[in-house]
């Protein structure tokens, strides 16, 4: 009779143990990447004199930084993006010059879709000289990559933002012809579309499509 009247109270000391156990455990946010978020773009940077090419990339805060030969064969070169609010991308160069990165430039651009980042580097108006195209969307179905494309000027490595390729989808340059090609998607039958290649043409440092006729079979 006795073990019966102590049971609900053995019961309820053990409860209160594990309340008190739960209580105690610490609270980690999932996903949270301390490590990433407590490095500064200048640690990055003191990294990347020592490493050759690097990448590093954080979602929240954004932050992306890609070291390397990215220019051409001689100079070390940094790209830095970052996104300061949700409606912008701010993006710069640096040179590594002896133990110090020189700013080259610095550029603020509209960017409000960040959906399937990636960068690729290329030469995309055929000066010797590789250029930057930041991937922001990437469709499901016939992939139609679209993004932002900065060119930089071989002499001084100033940043040209280039708003007219926005709307332009799988850019694809070509140096013999110096064509960058694009597609574009013709509704012959529903959800059966024609990919369609644009050739764009540079013409005043600005890229124009030129005119093609799409057929459909």
């Amino acid at each position: 009779m006795k073990l019966i009247k102590y049971m609900p109270l053995c019961l309820l000391a053990l409860m209160a143990a594990c309340n008190n156990q739960r209580q105690e455990k610490p609270h980690i946010k999932a996903g949270k990447a301390v490590h990433a978020k407590d490095k500064s773009i200048s640690e990055i940077l003191k990294e990347a004199m020592h490493e050759d090419p690097l990448e590093y990339n954080v979602w929240d805060p954004f932050t992306y930084v890609k070291t390397g030969r990215l220019l051409n064969s001689g100079d070390k070169t940094a790209l830095v993006i970052q996104r300061p609010d949700d409606l912008h991308l701010q993006v710069e160069l640096f040179t590594l010059l002896g133990n110090t990165w020189k700013l080259n430039d610095k550029i603020l651009l509209p960017e409000k879709h960040l959906i399937q980042f990636h960068v690729f580097v290329q030469d995309y108006n055929f000066d010797g000289c590789n250029d930057f195209y930041i991937q922001a969307t990437n469709s499901n179905s016939y992939a139609m990559s679209r993004g932002n494309l900065i060119t930089v000027n071989p002499e001084n490595y100033k940043l040209i933002y280039h708003a007219e390729v926005r709307s332009f989808a799988n850019m694809a340059p070509d140096a013999q012809t110096k064509t960058v090609f694009t597609d574009s998607l013709t509704e012959c039958l529903p959800m059966k579309p024609v990919v369609c290649k644009i050739p764009n043409k540079w013409i005043h440092d600005k890229l124009v499509p030129q005119k093609v006729k799409c057929h459909c079979p």
